[in-house]
């Protein structure tokens, strides 16, 4: 027997879906409430934002891995490749490649340097089963599981902010009636700054110990300072992408809601009509 929620349209679900702006959210709560919604979400990030993830690669020249496709026989293995890169410097690219990324260690898990750019999110967490081609400038990963890591991370990262500001909140609410705004403020962006640096040194730091106790089963202590300004680096510049569809959404959020206004003023008219007929 078909249940209730199986009879609503797969389109229903992909519609609402695709509307939500919080990739964390929607990756790591809406694509767990059911496989409906499980295969909503997929298909939201098939469409609008596997396509906005790049790979990029830190070893001293510019590597950016972009989408290009899914394998046929296993729609969970995603293909990237470097499709920008200069003819002139393709051979020491590829040279370098091999060299930081050799065969037996790879990007190794207690100091990554392939950061996963998801629009204007950055965190240099696993490629899963990543299997690189360098030679063709190419690798394909197991995107749902990577997608899983980088999500889970960047839900982890929010709460041990909270955590932290909602410590800081006595504080903060204090400094409410001081007459000096400029001195206030200085304050709230230092703290933001400083509770910001610390969540994602303890979220990544955390991370990287188990990664390394499951693969070798050694108790890992030191943080990868090297890698964690690089990812910061990364988000910073990130910060300043913009996204021809996230343009045209607004266009059609903005068109919506033009049309949600003149259907009311009908509505209103309809109204006032009738109650005058009567």
């Amino acid at each position: 027997m078909q249940s209730d929620e199986s009879a609503i349209p797969a389109d229903v679900y992909y519609n609402i879906l695709r509307r939500i702006k919080d990739l964390t959210f929607l990756w790591t709560t809406c694509r767990a409430v059911s496989r409906d919604f499980r295969d909503a979400v997929d298909l939201v990030f098939i469409r609008h934002h596997l396509p906005k993830t790049y790979l990029a690669a830190d070893m001293g020249l510019s590597a950016s891995f972009s989408f290009d496709s899914l394998d046929p026989s296993d729609p969970a293995i995603a293909l990237f490749k470097d499709k920008d890169c200069d003819a002139d410097l393709r051979p020491k690219v590829i040279r370098r490649l091999k060299d930081r990324f050799d065969d037996e260690f790879g990007n190794v898990c207690h100091a990554p340097r392939i950061v996963v750019q998801v629009r204007r999110l950055a965190n240099d967490t696993p490629i899963c089963d990543m299997k690189p081609d360098w030679d063709t400038l190419s690798l394909t990963a197991n995107w749902k599981k990577m997608f899983s890591e980088f999500f889970a991370e960047e839900k982890a990262y929010h709460r041990s902010m909270q955590a932290q500001l909602d410590a800081a909140k006595d504080t903060i609410v204090a400094m409410r009636d001081d007459p000096d705004f400029g001195a206030t403020m200085e304050f709230l962006f230092a703290t933001y700054e400083r509770h910001d640096e610390t969540a994602r040194r303890q979220v990544r730091d955390r991370r990287i110990k188990r990664h390394v106790w499951e693969q070798s089963h050694i108790d890992w202590k030191r943080t990868d300072s090297k890698g964690l300004k690089n990812v910061a680096e990364e988000r910073k510049a990130l910060g300043w992408l913009e996204f021809s569809d996230e343009e045209e959404e607004s266009e059609e959020e903005a068109r919506h809601s033009e049309e949600e206004d003149e259907d009311s003023e009908d509505e209103d008219e309809d109204r006032g009509g009738r109650r005058f007929r009567r």
